[in-house]
């Protein structure tokens, strides 16, 4: 029998509490409008759901009308999966659901179970789609909400949203995905419904379906789905927003060149790493809005995101993207994860590259971030005495700041070069491409700094799978580092106090390292 005693907050840094809150009242945002939407009745019922506690959980399987469609590889990876989540689930019996939620925002092994977790539902919703392809096109209406029923439904109700368990932080994005693909392949990509918007400044969207359905009801329906998943601002991102943007980036002929804008790109995106948790505490996205060429439209960066560390926010004129602001409402947007990949926000499998190609998505991304980098470096730095100066940094402050006491740590790091802004290697030249030539870069360390003074504290670096390196410490858990970023990129502060929490590094033994390196 589980325990069903709510772990106290304490359990929680100052900055995870920091981040519960700014999330719960981001979320009740929502109540500050009328709902219209099935998506608006959903996200009130999100909101004002009281926390629960998470029980242990037994084993989950897939529903039998999946199982028969997909292939038997397929059906014990999903159940794999389950397992795996099942582990994570009981790992966290007795503390309340959203204080596991903080806690394990940003986890790399969570993120690593996200991400394969995603790949198996885009791999499904192939099978899916190829084995229903002759039902759908018979019947492309009835086919698509008889699946919905008998496959999406029940993962969504007795997986996803099961009370007591947190298996919807791993398999939500699942659950989104498989009705979208379904509608795609069905319904969309053959033209049987399209989706498309005026050019008023409302860019008010018709939907058209080749064919009446059979009842009222089944339309009515329908148009819920399209609702709930979020169908309308994804085509209202591709074909109002980022389309146009597209083709007047491809049209300048003064922009850089890919290879710098993806240089530039890490650099600002190791800035928004480097910030993001000192400036998430303060509502500054009204800060962050700037329009959209060839279009009417704006947008807004909010360093507050569910998967990762900031998102933009886009509506039709700056007065509408205002009032969302304030009421949680908004026509589109783009979630920047902690990969630094761009994907529509609800629909993490399309990134940007995805959708529009590799050298299109860096100049997209290049062009978004570069947007709200000088304000980013300029809020930050109007905070730095709180961790940057060292009379400044005193405990009662940090509590105050949100600074927990593991990061403190790696401010000694970061003094430990004092007078450089964009930190190298003393032995190494790896110039980079300044995000701008006139903006300020933030204080960070190269990694292969940080690797030596990890070794001094008994830390054993290894390869893992792929591109992977295993951070290993007798006293302490691993910790599994994407190898991503070049041979030797930054590493944000952020990420670095999570390593030295994993591992279980005093700041006795981190100061030794720092005097004898």
């Amino acid at each position: 029998m589980t325990s069903s005693k709510v772990m106290p907050m304490t359990v929680l840094t100052p900055q995870q509490q920091l981040m519960r809150r700014r999330i719960r009242e981001d979320m009740m945002k929502i109540l500050n409008r009328r709902p219209v939407f099935a998506q608006d009745h959903y996200a009130r019922i999100v909101a004002t759901t009281d926390d629960w506690v998470i029980a242990g959980a037994r084993p989950a399987q897939l529903p039998l009308a999946l199982c028969q469609l997909i292939t038997l590889e397929q059906r014990d990876a999903g159940h794999a999966l389950l397992e795996e989540t099942r582990c994570l689930n009981n790992q966290y019996t007795g503390y309340s659901f959203r204080t596991a939620e903080i806690i394990l925002k940003g986890d790399p092994d969570v993120l690593d179970l996200q991400a394969r977790t995603l790949a198996w539902g885009e791999e499904t919703a192939r099978q899916l789609n190829f084995k229903l392809r002759h039902q759908a096109r018979n019947d492309p209406y009835r086919t698509f909400l008889n699946a919905y029923d008998a496959i999406v439904a029940p993962i969504d109700q007795n997986i996803v949203h099961c009370r007591d368990h947190l298996h919807s932080i791993i398999w939500e994005p699942v659950v989104d995905l498989l009705p979208y693909q379904l509608l795609d392949a069905m319904l969309f990509r053959p033209a049987h419904c399209t989706l498309s918007h005026d050019a008023s400044p409302a860019h008010r969207p018709c939907l058209t379906l080749a064919r009446p359905m059979r009842s009222p009801e089944d339309e009515e329906r329908l148009g819920s789905i399209f609702s709930l998943y979020a169908v309308e601002p994804v085509a209202y991102m591709d074909s109002v927003v980022l389309g146009p943007l597209l083709r007047a980036l491809q049209d300048d002929p003064t922009l850089p060149d890919t290879g710098r804008q993806r240089q530039q790109y890490r650099d600002m995106l190791d800035d928004l790493m480097e910030a993001h948790p000192y400036l998430l505490s303060g509502d500054r996205a009204e800060r962050y809005m700037f329009s959209i060429p060839e279009t009417s439209c704006m947008a807004a960066f909010s360093f507050l995101a569910p998967n990762g560390c900031g998102r933009f926010m886009v509506s039709d004129d700056a007065s509408s993207l205002r009032r969302g602001m304030h009421t949680n409402f908004m026509r589109g947007a783009l979630s920047v994860g902690y990969d630094g990949r761009i994907s529509m926000w609800m629909h993490p499998w399309r990134t940007l590259d995805g959708v529009f190609g590799e050298e299109a998505a860096v100049t997209l991304s290049w062009w978004l971030l570069r947007q709200v980098h000088g304000q980013l470096v300029q809020d930050y730095l109007s905070i730095q005495h709180y961790y940057l100066d060292e009379a400044a940094v005193q405990p009662a402050e940090a509590e105050t700041a949100g600074i927990p006491d593991d990061t403190l740590l790696y401010v000694a790091l970061a003094r430990s070069s004092a007078g450089q802004l964009h930190i190298a290697d003393a032995d190494e030249v790896e110039p980079a491409e300044p995000a701008d030539q006139n903006r300020d870069r933030l204080p960070q360390l190269r990694r292969r700094h940080f690797f030596r003074l990890l070794e001094q504290c008994g830390v054993e670096i290894a390869r893992g799978k792929g591109s992977e390196i295993k951070l290993l410490r007798k006293t302490g858990r691993p910790f599994r580092l994407g190898n991503h970023y070049g041979t030797n990129p930054t590493i944000p502060a952020f990420l670095a106090a999570s390593i030295l929490k994993r591992l279980e590094i005093t700041g006795e033994e981190w100061s030794s390292a720092l005097a004898a390196d």
